[in-house]
């Protein structure tokens, strides 16, 4: 084939396959439904709430419509999904209720004008009303604070098993901390996106002992920024054991958490600066002031 025509007939296939690849069906991915019990804080009361969703819609945005449907269809409650974008998950579709009950199982399906694609939740059927971490306290620099809080009872909230106490079980319940970072926005339907969330700690477990996680963090540097205001959160994360698959690997997703919180408001670039010379200031008359000869 000489290589015009080879040319031309690369031009043919382009112009039929790329209307083709824009029509296509979208992508759905990390698909949830949880309880979550949240503390009262600067934006909203103490609520206990239903959350129900997929972290990735692609493509998002105008265009994109996402949809809940409970199975079997038709027994309900369903629910439409909107685009809750954030700065850690851009792509979200998701809802968040006063929990009235909600189990079960739903049928998440996005549709774009490609068509539709569909992904099943998880079976949440193990609600737990947690209790919220307590003495969660903040120091250190503002853009990157140093948590610490009170450790739960690990008999009441174990994530152990294997060893003495025999393998996992279908049903097998796992604790962990989490430290979430919400940016207050104020934007109604979408007032506190996460910003940024650390990996989880899980508690761990020697033959007879029970050892608590860590229960102190630092917030990496570059996630707070001048000028924003924040709410800093530590959660209590309850996985349940649902699938062991033949190669080992298991499937143990989020059924219940509870998040206390803090706010965090950071000042603009020009207040943090004087601040921070107002505190070298107090500092360097501290120091004198130690240096000085006592009078008298």
């Amino acid at each position: 084939m000489r290589p015009a025509l080879n040319r031309f007939v690369g031009s043919a296939l382009l112009t039929v396959l790329l209307p083709l690849s824009a029509l296509a069906q979208p992508a759905i991915t990390g698909e949830f439904a949880f309880t979550e019990r949240q503390g009262a804080n600067s934006v909203f009361a103490s609520r206990y709430t239903f959350v129900l969703g997929a972290t990735s819609v692609t493509p998002s945005g105008p265009g994109t419509t996402a949809f809940a449907t409970h199975v079997p269809s038709g027994g309900g409650p369903d629910y439409a999904l909107p685009f809750v974008t954030g700065p850690q998950f851009p792509n979200q579709y998701a809802t968040r209720l006063t929990y009235a009950g909600q189990t079960g199982q739903w049928d998440i399906a996005a549709t774009d004008a490609g068509g539709t694609t569909v992904r099943r939740t998880h079976m949440l059927d193990d609600v737990r009303d947690l209790p919220l971490i307590t003495g969660l306290t903040a120091s250190g620099p503002a853009l990157a604070p140093h948590l610490t809080w009170n450790p739960v009872d690990p008999t009441l909230f174990p994530s152990f098993c294997g060893g003495i106490y025999g393998a996992c079980a279908l049903g097998h319940d796992f604790f962990q901390y989490q430290v979430e970072v919400r940016l207050i926005t104020g934007t109604p339907g979408n007032a506190t996106p996460l910003a940024y969330t650390s990996s989880s700690t899980m508690f761990t477990s020697l033959p007879g002992t029970f050892t608590p996680g860590p229960t102190v963090f630092d917030i990496p540097v570059g996630v707070m920024s001048l000028g924003n205001d924040y709410l800093v959160g530590v959660r209590l994360n309850h996985f349940e054991l649902e699938e062991i698959r033949p190669n080992g690997s298991f499937f143990s997703p989020l059924e219940n958490r509870s998040t206390a919180y803090f706010a965090a408001p950071i000042p603009e670039p020009e207040s943090y600066a004087m601040l921070l010379a107002g505190l070298a200031l107090l500092g360097f008359v501290a120091h004198r002031r130690r240096r000085s000869p006592v009078q008298g």
